[in-house]
């Protein structure tokens, strides 16, 4: 069969929009974060503090997009931007302590995700579909991590 025929494309799309909109309901009422928020922040712990655009690079979006996102967690009072000693065209962004909280708070969210799917999925099926979406994501020009 090819994928046409599996509507393959279909399938991998309508699997993501639903896992996304769980994982968004879960994060909301536990954190009042959506999953890309949560994503953003995950990344700027990792490494800040962050440009906008290392942290568009890093979410493979446009830097233009990361503005209303930033803006909002900024708002919150999770995270805090700062013009770069080196560029003061560049804005430096790191997570402030409740932010940090929240990011924690959203692990807790993201381990019953993970335990759904260990619940769903064999190890050897897991390791399996990891290959698999890591291909596919290359395949489109997604970077790989």
């Amino acid at each position: 069969m090819s994928a046409k025929d599996l509507r393959l494309y279909f399938l991998v799309q309508t699997a993501a929009a639903a896992l996304k909109k769980r994982a968004d309901d879960l994060l909301l009422t536990s954190t009042d974060l959506t999953t890309a928020q949560t994503a953003a922040m995950a990344i700027i712990a990792a490494r800040e503090p962050l440009s906008m655009r290392a942290l568009a690079d890093a979410l493979m979006q446009r830097e233009s997009a990361m503005t209303t996102m930033i803006r909002r967690l900024e708002a919150k009072g999770l995270i805090t931007r700062t013009r770069a000693e080196t560029d003061k065209r560049q804005w430096q962004i790191a997570l402030t302590p409740l932010g940090r909280a929240g990011l924690t708070k959203s692990r807790e969210t993201f381990a019953k995700i993970n335990a759904a799917l260990d619940d769903a999925f064999s190890a050897a099926e897991q390791q399996s579909l990891a290959e698999d979406l890591t291909r596919l994501r290359a395949l489109f020009g997604g970077a790989a991590r």
